[in-house]
């Protein structure tokens, strides 16, 4: 769903509901079975689960739901919600798919990475939490600022009640980011925050800002004074 362009330029296509589809136009033993995609849409997923793996103990040569050994079309950024027959997908189902993969874009990492057969990743939709976005680190691309960690977080939570819940929502979060009125979820940000918010003071209001910083920093050696006076005497 996007696609980029010969300037660089990156479009959304769409956003359409993520299908289980085929991987090619034929169809091999390598895929499930039109049954076997018929239960995943209407049978409880840990179900599921439970009885394939039953079956792979009966029949341990049988990879019979085994995919190419990479993460390839959309299951992998399909929302948990899309895996029970009884839930109704809405506006936070595509926002989950876009924090997927704004985690991707950012990370370059899928938070399914390692995942290679269609249980798996419907498993680990269903199950894993994405790992901290700032854990990763690439060689052209720095560390991820701790407070995207966080919101990519909300974005993909599990539970649509817990995730951002509108699209405005989400863009003004981004947005504040971007601004530097940080989304807090530890010390460090609030600390960013507090940097952030000095600095714009600084831009505006040059000589309250330097006044603000000295006064600041005279009652931050005074009391470090009174500390060190009250240990030693």
């Amino acid at each position: 769903n996007i696609m980029i362009g010969t300037h660089g330029e990156v479009t959304l296509m769409d956003w359409g509901i993520s299908l289980i589809k085929p991987t090619s136009p034929t169809r091999d033993s390598a895929y499930p079975s039109d049954e076997m995609l018929r239960t995943l849409a209407n049978q409880d997923f840990l179900s599921l689960l439970e009885e394939e793996h039953k079956r792979q103990e009966t029949n341990p040569g049988d990879a019979a739901l085994s995919l190419p050994k990479m993460l390839f079309g959309t299951p992998a950024y399909m929302a948990p919600e899309q895996l029970q027959s009884d839930s109704r997908s809405d506006e936070r189902t595509d926002l989950y798919s876009f924090c997927v993969t704004l985690y991707e874009f950012l990370t370059l990492h899928h938070y399914l990475e390692g995942a290679d057969t269609l249980l798996s990743i419907l498993f680990g939709v269903q199950q894993n939490d994405p790992k901290p976005a700032e854990i990763f680190h690439h060689p052209l691309q720095g560390r991820i600022p701790r407070e995207w960690s966080f919101v990519l977080q909300k974005g993909m939570h599990k539970k649509p009640s817990e995730r951002y819940q509108t699209a405005h929502e989400l863009l003004e979060v981004m947005q504040d980011n971007l601004r530097g009125d940080l989304t807090v979820g530890c010390t460090s940000t609030r600390v960013k925050q507090w940097g952030h918010s000095y600095l714009r003071l600084l831009d505006n209001h040059r000589i309250s800002a330097v006044t603000f910083f000295c006064l600041f920093s005279l009652l931050a050696l005074f009391g470090l004074f009174e500390v060190f006076r009250l240990l030693l005497f």
